[in-house]
C-alpha cells in the first residue's frame, strides 16, 4: 500500500514517481477497493506519458529475445569459423581478411560488408568468450530497457562507428565482436545519462556511471594492449552513445504511436547497417579508394620516384630484393620499385624475366598482357603459382637507361578487386626517373676541376650509366690524349659504350683496332668489348678472329667470348666453307 497525495499523484505517475504497480484506493477511481495504478481510468493519460512509458517498460519482465538470438549468432559464427579454420589451414587468412573491416579490405578490395562480418569472426576462442560475457550482459540491460528496435539501433550505430575509426585511420584491419560490446556499453551509459529520472531507483545502478566498475579490465585492455584495436572500441562506443541519445525510442512512445515508434527505430537501425557498406562501396569507386592524395617516394639516389598513396608510403619495407611499400603494415601485395645494374645495356629478356618471376612466384610463370602504353618504358604482366597453390599475378614496367634498368611494379593474388588494380596502376603509371642527384654532383666537381683526370672521368661515367652516352664519349675522349694511364681507362669505357651502342657519334673503328693491336689479349675491357663491337656490326671475320686469340692467349673461357659473339657465333671462314664444299662433293 502507497500512501500519496491525490492532488499530486497524477503527476507522480506522469513522471514516473510512482510504479504502475503500487496499489491506491480512492472511492471515485477504484471504488470500495483497491486497484493498481496502471489500472485507474483516470491516471491513463499520465501513465502514457513518455516518463511513464519507460519506466513501465523497464520493470516489466519480457524476455530479452534479441540478445539470445545475437548470442547464439555469435557462438554459432565462431564455431563454424574455427571448424574451418581446422580444414582449411592457411587458406583461412585470406577469407578472414576479406570478411574484416579496415580500408584495406573493405574499400581497397571491395569487401564492403566487412563493417558487418567483422563483428562475427575472432582471433580465437578466448577472444569470442571474453567479448560474450560482456556483450550478453550489456545487449540484455539495453534491450530491458529501449525494446528489441532501439537495441537493434544501437548494435548497427555501434558497428557504423567503429567502421568509420577503423576504415578512416587504423593501419590494420579489425575483427571482432568487441566494438558491439563497447557501443552496447556506450549506450548503456548513456542510457543512465539520458533517463535518469525515469529509471527505478532500483535499476539506476545498472546504467549510467553505474556500469564503469563492470567495464574497467575493458578499458585497460584497450589502452594497453597492442593487439586491440582502440579505434574500434572508440568508435563502437560512440556509435553506442549516439543511437542511445539520439535515436527514436519505442519504449517511451504513448501507445498509440508505440508502433509507428517501432517501424521509426527500425528504420533508423536499417539505416546505420547499410550506411558503412555504401560508403566502403562509394570509396571503391572513386579516387578516394586509392588513399589519394599521394607522396613521391624515391628509391635511394637513383633518381627513380613514384606516387604513392599516404597509406602506402607510411609503410616502406622490402619484397622480391627490391623497395617496396603495401597498404598495411601486413605487407600483403606490396608494390615495388627498384634501379639494378645490368651485364648488357637494354632490357632483358622476355625468359630472364620469367625465370625470375618464377622464383618468386613459384610454380610455372606465363607472360600476360601489358597494361602499360607509357613512351619509354616496357609493360610484362606475369601469373603464376606459388607454392601454398595460391594463384598469383604480377604486372611490371621497365626502362633501360646505360648500364642501368628501372623496375616498378605490383603483385597481387588473381582476381583482385579492380579498386586495388587501378590504385596500384595508378602508382605505376606516376613512376619517374630523373637524373639522379650524384650525376649533379659529378657534374660540378668536373666543372670545378675541368684537368683533373679522375673527376673527368667520374662524370663521363656518371653520364653513361644514365644512358647520355653522347655526351659521355665526348668526356672520355679529353682523356684520350694523356700519357699517364688514363688514357687506357677512357679507351676502354669508350670500348664499352661503342660495343652497345656503335652508332654514338664518336664510335670511330680506326681507333678501335689500334687500340685492339696495342692492348694484351687479357686485357679484356679492351678485347671483350672490341669483339661485340665487330660482330654487333657484322664484321665477323675479324670477331671471329680476334675472339680465338683472346680466347687462346689471353686465358680468357670461351663462353664468355661466345656470349659476346652474338650472331657470328656460328660463323665459318671461306676457307672452311670452301673444304666442307669440296668434301661434300661426290
Amino acid at each position: 500500500m502507497l500512501l500519496v497525495d491525490l492532488h499530486e499523484l497524477e503527476e507522480d505517475a506522469r513522471r514516473a514517481r510512482v510504479s504502475p504497480h503500487e496499489m491506491v484506493h480512492y472511492g471515485p477511481w477504484t471504488g470500495e477497493g483497491y486497484k493498481k495504478v496502471a489500472d485507474v481510468a483516470q491516471l491513463a493519460d499520465a501513465l502514457d506519458s513518455p516518463d511513464a512509458r519507460f519506466h513501465a517498460h523497464l520493470l516489466s519482465r519480457q524476455f530479452p529475445w534479441l540478445t539470445l538470438a545475437l548470442v547464439g549468432l555469435l557462438v554459432a559464427a565462431g564455431v563454424a569459423q574455427f571448424a574451418g579454420q581446422l580444414v582449411a589451414g592457411d587458406h583461412a587468412d585470406r577469407v578472414i581478411h576479406l570478411l574484416a573491416v579496415g580500408w584495406e579490405p573493405s574499400v581497397l578490395d571491395m569487401a564492403a560488408w566487412g563493417p558487418l562480418t567483422s563483428q562475427f569472426v575472432h582471433a580465437n576462442p578466448f577472444h569470442l568468450v571474453g567479448n560474450l560475457a560482456v556483450i550478453a550482459y550489456c545487449s540484455f540491460r539495453c534491450e530491458r530497457a529501449v525494446g528489441r528496435a532501439g537495441l537493434l539501433g544501437i548494435l548497427a550505430a555501434s558497428a557504423a562507428g567503429g567502421a568509420a575509426l577503423v576504415v578512416a585511420f587504423s593501419e590494420l584491419p579489425c575483427i571482432g565482436s568487441s566494438i558491439i560490446g563497447f557501443g552496447l556499453w556506450g549506450a548503456q551509459f548513456a542510457i543512465g545519462w539520458r533517463y535518469n529520472d525515469w529509471i527505478p531507483q532500483a535499476r539506476r545502478g545498472n546504467y549510467g556511471f553505474g556500469t564503469v566498475v563492470l567495464t574497467i579490465p575493458m578499458l585497460v585492455e584497450s589502452f594497453t594492449s597492442p593487439q586491440v584495436s582502440f579505434l574500434g572500441h572508440l568508435g563502437g562506443w560512440l556509435g553506442g552513445i549516439l543511437a542511445a541519445m539520439a535515436f527514436p525510442l519505442p519504449t517511451a512512445a504513448p501507445r498509440a504511436r508505440a508502433h509507428a515508434a517501432s517501424l521509426a527505430a527500425l528504420l533508423a537501425a536499417i539505416v546505420a547497417l547499410i550506411a558503412p557498406v555504401a560508403t566502403c562501396l562509394a570509396l571503391g569507386t572513386l579516387p578516394a579508394a586509392s588513399g589519394f592524395p599521394t607522396e613521391r617516394a624515391t628509391v635511394g639516389e637513383s633518381g627513380l620516384s613514384v606516387g604513392l598513396p599516404w597509406r602506402m608510403f607510411t609503410h616502406p619495407g622490402r619484397a622480391v630484393g627490391m623497395s617496396a611499400w603495401a597498404p598495411s603494415p601486413s605487407f600483403y601485395a606490396p608494390f615495388y620499385a627498384t634501379v639494378v645494374q645490368v651485364d648488357h645495356p637494354g632490357l632483358p629478356t622476355i625468359e630472364e624475366l620469367r625465370l625470375g618471376w618464377e622464383q618468386r612466384l613459384g610454380g610455372t610463370v606465363e607472360s600476360t598482357p601489358p597494361r602499360l602504353s607509357r613512351e619509354g618504358w616496357s609493360a610484362f604482366g606475369w601469373r603464376g603459382t606459388n607454392a601454398r597453390g595460391e594463384s598469383w599475378e604480377a604486372q611490371e614496367a621497365l626502362r633501360p637507361r646505360g648500364w642501368q634498368t628501372a623496375r616498378v611494379g605490383y603483385y597481387t593474388e588473381q582476381g583482385a578487386s579492380w579498386a586495388r588494380a587501378r590504385a596500384y596502376q595508378a602508382v605505376l603509371d606516376s613512376a619517374e626517373w630523373a637524373d639522379p642527384p650524384d650525376l649533379a654532383e659529378k657534374e660540378r666537381n668536373y666543372r670545378r676541376w675541368p684537368d683533373d683526370p679522375e673527376f673527368v672521368y667520374r662524370y663521363g661515367y656518371a653520364l653513361e650509366e644514365v644512358g647520355r652516352v653522347g655526351e659521355a664519349m665526348a668526356i672520355y675522349a679529353k682523356l684520350a690524349a694523356r700519357d699517364d694511364g688514363w688514357e687506357w681507362n677512357a679507351a676502354r669505357a669508350r670500348m664499352r659504350v661503342c660495343a652497345w651502342a656503335p652508332s654514338t657519334e664518336g664510335c670511330d673503328t680506326s681507333w678501335r683496332d689500334q687500340w685492339v693491336e696495342t692492348a694484351p689479349p687479357s686485357d679484356q675491357r679492351i678485347w671483350i668489348p672490341a669483339i661485340q663491337w665487330a660482330a654487333g656490326q657484322g664484321d665477323c671475320a675479324r670477331a671471329y678472329a680476334w675472339g680465338r686469340r683472346v680466347a687462346i692467349d689471353g686465358d680468357v673461357a670461351y663462353s664468355e667470348v661466345e656470349r659476346v659473339l652474338g650472331s657470328c657465333r656460328d660463323w665459318v671462314s671461306p676457307e672452311e666453307e670452301a673444304l666442307a664444299g669440296a668434301a661434300a662433293e661426290p
